[in-house]
């Protein structure tokens, strides 16, 4: 194995620091956060598996995998689709593998389902419920979006907020520091 000389030290930091990759290992004890899928909620994601694409405006290219996965596409990432089943748990599909991967990170799967939420409306309902007292995240002031525009111009207005999982809150301690 090659001399380090601090160089690859250096990179993994940088490495684990970048947010997709932490983001995406982020393992959170946030109980109260956890998404919860009522039986109506499974009925209606059943329901729209069962019509796909007909009640699907987004993400209409997908039909095989609806069927092998039983599932719906909810979002995509570069090179990764996101779908969700009926009883709430969210896959990673990266093309061009065969099969999905469960997405473990709490942090992710709040913000897959409400991203998920602008075309699927019902998707909202899983999401956890500010509890009394939980404070606002200060990252975002309670929006759950922060604005990521580019001084010089470009970028996207509205970016999921890393600390609260695009939730406008927390329950105590931060989701992703």
């Amino acid at each position: 194995m090659p001399a380090d000389n601090g160089l690859l030290t250096h990179a993994r930091q940088k490495l684990r620091s970048f947010g997709g990759y932490t983001a995406w290992k982020c393992r959170m004890k946030n109980t109260s956060m956890q998404p919860q899928f009522s039986q109506e909620l499974r009925s209606a994601i059943e329901e729209r598996i069962r019509r796909y694409p007909a009640l699907s405006e987004a993400y209409t290219d997908f039909g095989e995998e609806v069927r092998k996965f039983n599932a719906l596409p909810i979002g995509f990432d570069m090179d990764t689709i996101f779908f969700v089943k009926p009883n709430g748990e969210i896959l990673a599909w990266d093309l061009p593998s065969d099969e999905p991967r469960p997405v473990t990170s709490l942090w992710l799967q709040l913000v897959l389902l409400r991203l998920g939420a602008i075309h699927f409306p019902e998707l909202i309902e899983a999401l956890p419920r500010r509890p009394d007292g939980a404070p606002s995240c200060s990252a975002c002031g309670g929006r759950g979006f922060v604005d990521n525009r580019s001084p010089m111009g470009g970028g996207s207005a509205d970016w999921p907020c890393w600390p609260c999982g695009t939730m406008g809150w927390h329950d105590g301690e931060p989701l992703y520091p």
